[in-house]
């Protein structure tokens, strides 16, 4: 889980020096496939071909940014709605994966909560990318603070899965 956890911060943060970014997120897709490859599951074993879906996703907007390709346009935005939905159902399926890893090994790892906090954060992304794709002005601001709200979901999900992954790591070796 430790690989998984820490493709989500990759993916999560952006930290950009003369717009390039220093934690891309295809890396983060190829921590999270090697997280997903360590485990055992149906649910994990189902997510792996859309982690590497994203990473060659990921790879290819990483590269068409360094050479200055402009992704922009209706067909752009629907695609980004695309990929999104490919993220939802990979990362629904890497919860999925933590249920079923608090069965197999009977240690509460706290799928609960962690899982309705992704519920809240995915609906908050979707909303989010929504308002930013609209001309509305007033939609656009109202996705920008959907988008420190949703930032702030991200960090807690992310404490609440390394939580987990804490858990089922200690109790592991």
């Amino acid at each position: 889980m430790t690989h998984i956890f820490w493709g989500y911060i990759l993916i999560f943060f952006h930290i950009k020096i003369n717009g390039f970014d220093l934690l891309p997120n295809f890396l983060g897709y190829i921590f999270i496939f090697i997280g997903l490859s360590k485990l055992e599951g149906m649910h994990f074993k189902k997510a792996k071909p859309f982690a590497v879906f994203m990473a060659i996703n990921s790879l290819l907007f990483t590269i068409g940014g360094l050479i200055g390709a402009l992704f922009e346009g209706e067909l752009f935005a629907i695609y980004n709605l695309f990929t999104l939905g490919i993220w939802i159902y990979m990362s629904y399926l890497i919860m999925l994966g933590i249920k079923d890893l608090e069965v197999i090994t009977g240690r509460q790892l706290g799928f609960q909560n962690l899982f309705t906090i992704w519920k809240i954060k995915t609906i908050l992304h979707v909303i989010t990318m929504l308002f930013v794709f609209t001309q509305n002005s007033i939609l656009v601001f109202i996705g920008a603070i959907f988008t420190v709200i949703f930032i702030v979901m991200n960090v807690i999900f992310l404490i609440f899965f390394y939580k987990a992954k804490t858990i089922y790591e200690s109790k592991n070796d």
